[in-house]
């Protein structure tokens, strides 16, 4: 789904006015969005999906580094005492 939770109300009218006006019965309607190059479309999700990527794994990374590096100091504290 790539609807937004703030247009379903107006996609529902939108069936609901076709259903009255064509006297047609749409139980599972769907709507799409045209794109003028859909090739260029999938390649910025693609590269959306890369920089969250991205962003997660070095976030990730940096928390694992900061764990690891309290754990060290926590642990070299309790061998001097």
């Amino acid at each position: 789904r790539l609807m937004r939770d703030d247009q379903r109300p107006f996609f529902r009218l939108a069936v609901q006015q076709a259903q009255a006006t064509y006297n047609i019965k749409a139980e599972h309607p769907l709507f799409f969005y045209w794109v003028s190059d859909a090739n260029a479309e999938m390649l910025s999700f693609r590269d959306d999906g890369y920089k969250y990527f991205l962003i997660g794994m070095l976030i990730h990374f940096a928390w694992q580094l900061l764990c690891v590096t309290l754990a060290v100091l926590g642990f070299a504290k309790l061998g001097h005492l």
